[in-house]
């Protein structure tokens, strides 16, 4: 059967908290990238090689900004990834109180940006192109998403909008202030897999009732058993 086989041995890190993993096809090298830690986003990527971490984009102001994302694609070959959307800024510090670059995401201590854009990553070049500039007008929601690289299509199915105050355990709120349900009377959580070989994408989700709870003045909402 299949077994498992170490390709690196590291230690902790603090600074890396949410980091996004991807493999490079170009090199078959492992890598990583963004992250968080003592109240800093980052924009940083590293490539393993030889069993070391070697860093090929560093931490800086410049865009792609500083971000948590959860959203990597590749293309059909692991040459390029794509990079869509995330909350973060051009410092990437949490104690910031506004945003500068179009709508706030609150967090529980200060303000980051909704970013809104869409970045292609050269593998082998290690090169950034802008695909959907910051604050794009055409991205409305956080959600999931697909890429399709046969026809060069990335798809985004439901999702929420990200509050501009800090809402507690919930930052996501429609335009009445009630938490943004995507589906009425269900949770979900989600994730699209592909299967290459016969060209489809499956949406891989838990679906959850939800249970209703009383708002002050405002009737009936629905809560998630999360």
């Amino acid at each position: 059967g299949a077994s498992w086989e170490l390709a690196i041995d590291g230690s902790y890190t603090s600074n890396m908290y949410g980091s996004d993993p991807f493999y490079n096809g170009t090199s078959g090298n492992i890598g990583v990238m963004n992250g968080y830690g003592w109240y800093q986003v980052r924009n940083w990527v590293f490539e393993e090689a030889n069993g070391m971490w070697s860093e090929m984009i560093p931490n800086t102001n410049s865009e792609p900004y500083k971000r948590m994302t959860d959203y990597l694609y590749p293309n059909e070959d692991f040459s390029k990834l794509y990079m869509i959307d995330g909350q973060g800024s051009q410092t990437g510090d949490q104690w910031e109180n506004s945003c500068s670059l179009g709508d706030s995401w609150a967090t529980d201590i200060g303000t980051y940006c909704w970013l809104k854009d869409v970045w292609e990553l050269d593998l082998e070049t290690y090169e950034w192109s802008n695909v959907l500039p910051v604050n794009s007008n055409s991205v409305n929601y956080i959600g999931t998403n697909a890429f399709d690289y046969e026809n060069n299509t990335l798809y985004k199915l439901g999702g929420y909008i990200p509050a501009p105050t800090y809402q507690g355990d919930i930052e996501t709120t429609n335009e009445s202030g009630l938490p943004w349900i995507l589906f009425p009377g269900a949770c979900w959580n989600g994730r699209f897999r592909s299967r290459p070989f016969d060209r489809r994408v499956f949406l891989v989700f838990e679906l959850e009732r939800l249970s209703p709870f009383t708002v002050a003045g405002s009737g009936v909402g629905w809560q998630c058993p999360f």
